[in-house]
């Protein structure tokens, strides 16, 4: 951290706030994930005055990326002062409180923040719910980790990007 960098302040956040992606990015799931793969196995397998060539190839190679944020995106995170309701597209809904939550990672190379949930039975080691940085209102996610997580849960590297060193 630099000299000029100050730790950030542990006030909580107005709550609730929806965590979630933007248009933007369903968008983008959309466009790579489905559209343009479907469109270009189309143009490789089935329209014989076309060949499909380097624009199929190019298709095709941005779907996984868009996979992966669907992956990511397929649940939807609403912020309280009690803790997290988190919507899936299918599933259960769930509430989370913050005192489940048994440690807070940061994932650099994916932008992720990953957090190790508590066991519903209350034994450490449970799920984990990775919540990318691509979501918008994170900064109100992070205030209500930071003040509502004990700084000892934080890994290195959250410390950092949560500005608590």
């Amino acid at each position: 951290m630099s000299k000029n960098a100050q730790p950030r302040s542990r006030s909580e956040p107005p709550a609730p706030a929806e965590v979630n992606h933007r248009f933007q990015t369903w968008g983008f799931i959309f466009l790579f994930g489905f559209m343009l793969p479907a469109m270009a196995i189309h143009g490789l397998f089935f329209d014989e005055e076309r060949g499909g060539g380097i624009l199929a190839v190019a298709a095709l190679m941005g779907a996984p990326i868009a996979w992966w944020l669907f992956r990511e995106a397929r649940f939807r995170i609403r912020v309280t002062a009690r803790g997290m309701d988190i919507r899936p597209l299918w599933g259960e809904p769930q509430e989370i409180p913050w005192s489940a939550i048994q440690a807070v990672g940061y994932r650099p190379r994916t932008r992720v923040v990953e957090l190790l949930l508590e066991d519903p039975g209350g034994e450490a080691g449970g799920a984990r719910l990775q919540v990318s940085l691509l979501r918008e209102n994170l900064h109100v996610l992070a205030g209500f980790l930071t003040s509502r997580v004990p700084p000892s849960a934080f890994d290195e590297q959250a410390a950092v990007l949560f500005r608590m060193k």
